[in-house]
C-alpha cells in the first residue's frame, strides 16, 4: 500500500475566511490515498479543524506574539522539521512573515517551499513596507511561486517574474456543482429569512478594510431611495464586525441590514440574494464573486479587481471613482434578469475544484 505524500500548508488560523474556504474545498477533491494535508496554524481554534481530522489532517500550533517576535517563530520552525522530517513539501499562506518559515524550510532541505499569493494590495503603507523588510532575501528561500492571478503575482512577485512564467497562476477554484441555481433552496431560505419579495442585494467576505464595507452601506443606502422594499445581506467573518454595525447606525439602516458570520452553507445564501455587490479596494482574485456567477447571480464589482474574474456576462465592473448614488442607478436598473445555470462556463474557464484538484495532485507528487 503506498503512502501518502503529506504536504504542509502554514496558515494564521483554519477559519472560514477565503483562502481557508479554497484550501478545504481542495483538501475535499484531492485523492487522498496519493496527497495528505496537514497545517500548522498561529493559532487553534478554527472552525475547520474537526472536518481536517475526520479528513485524516493533522493540526500543529506554531504561535507568535507579533513581529518584534520572530526569532523566536523561527526557533520553532526549526524544532518543529527536526522533529517531523516526514515534511518535503510545505505550501505557505502566511505572506507576512513567509521569509521567516521559509528560511528554515531551506535550511532543513525541504524539497518543494511553495508560497501562494492571494492578494493584490495591503491595508497600509506602513505594513507593506514591514513586510517588504521582513521578506527582503524570500525569493532565495523558496523553490515555487504561486498567485491567485496575474494580477497577484505581477503586485507581489513582480512584472518579470510574473511574465517570464515563473509565477504560477493557481485558480481560487471551487466546487461548482454546490453552487448550482435552485429555487427551491432560494425559496426555503427566503421563507426562512423572511425576505418576502424584498430586493436582496448581497455580499460574502472578510470584515476587513479591503472588501470597502463603508462604500457597500452608502450604495445601499442609495438603493433604498431608489427601492425601498430592499434589504442588504452581508455574509462575513472577522473583527470589523462593530465598526460596520455603527455606520449602519450613523446612515439609519437599522432593519434593513442584516450582518451575519459566513455559514458553512454558504451557497445557500447566495441562492437567496438577487444581486451580489463587490466594490473591493483591491483583491487578489475574489472566490465569492467566482461562487455568485457559479449561483447565476449578477455581480456589481470594482475597477480594481482583476478582469480574470469575469467569467461570466453576468460580472458588471464598475469604476470606484463613481459614487455611491451612481452605483446604486446601475445596479437598480439591471436587476431584472433570469437566473441560470452557468456551471459548464466556470468549469470551462478552469474554475471547477476538479481541475485544480488534478494540476495540483501532479505538481505535489513530482520529484523535482
Amino acid at each position: 500500500m503506498n503512502i501518502p505524500v503529506r504536504v504542509l500548508h502554514v496558515f494564521s488560523k483554519m477559519d472560514r475566511g477565503g483562502a481557508e474556504s479554497r484550501i478545504m474545498d481542495l483538501y475535499r477533491a484531492i485523492d487522498r490515498s496519493k496527497v495528505q494535508f496537514d497545517f500548522v496554524v498561529k493559532k487553534k481554534g478554527g472552525a475547520f479543524e474537526r472536518e481536517i481530522l475526520d479528513l485524516g489532517g493533522r493540526i500543529y500550533e506554531l504561535s507568535y506574539k507579533n513581529m518584534f517576535f520572530l526569532k523566536r517563530y523561527a526557533d520553532k520552525w526549526e524544532k518543529f522539521l527536526i522533529e517531523h522530517p516526514e515534511y518535503n513539501i510545505i505550501h505557505g499562506h502566511i505572506t507576512s512573515i513567509a521569509s521567516v518559515y521559509m528560511k528554515q524550510a531551506k535550511k532543513m532541505n525541504i524539497r518543494k517551499r511553495i508560497i501562494h499569493i492571494r492578494s493584490a494590495g495591503d491595508s497600509s503603507l506602513i505594513k507593506k513596507i514591514l513586510i517588504k523588510i521582513i521578506n527582503y532575501n524570500l525569493k532565495k528561500y523558496i523553490t515555487h511561486m504561486f498567485a491567485v492571478s496575474v494580477k497577484a503575482g505581477k503586485y507581489y512577485f513582480g512584472v518579470k517574474d510574473t511574465k517570464n512564467k515563473k509565477v504560477t497562476v493557481i485558480h481560487n477554484a471551487i466546487n461548482c456543482k454546490e453552487y448550482v441555481f435552485n429555487e427551491k433552496i432560494r425559496d426555503r431560505l427566503r421563507n426562512e429569512m423572511h425576505f418576502g419579495d424584498c430586493f436582496v442585494i448581497g455580499h460574502v467576505g472578510r470584515y476587513h478594510i479591503a472588501k470597502n464595507y463603508p462604500f457597500i452601506l452608502e450604495i445601499f443606502s442609495e438603493i433604498i431611495k431608489l427601492n425601498k422594499n430592499s434589504i442588504l445581506l452581508l455574509v462575513g467573518v472577522g473583527n470589523g464586525k462593530l465598526e460596520i454595525e455603527k455606520k449602519i447606525n450613523l446612515l439609519n439602516l437599522n432593519g434593513k441590514v442584516i450582518v451575519t458570520e459566513v455559514k458553512s452553507n454558504v451557497c445557500d445564501y447566495l441562492q437567496a440574494m438577487d444581486v451580489f455587490l463587490f466594490p473591493s479596494l483591491y483583491e487578489g482574485l475574489p472566490g465569492s464573486v467566482i461562487e455568485a456567477q457559479a449561483s447565476g447571480l449578477k455581480c456589481f464589482i470594482s475597477d480594481t479587481i482583476t478582469d480574470e474574474v469575469c467569467i461570466t456576462d453576468l460580472a458588471q465592473v464598475i469604476s470606484l471613482k463613481k459614487s455611491a448614488e451612481e452605483w446604486a442607478k446601475i445596479i437598480n436598473s439591471n436587476k431584472e434578469y433570469i437566473r441560470r445555470d452557468t456551471f459548464n462556463e466556470i468549469k470551462s474557464a478552469g474554475f471547477n475544484i476538479d481541475s485544480v484538484a488534478e494540476q495540483l495532485t501532479s505538481f505535489y507528487l513530482e520529484e523535482s
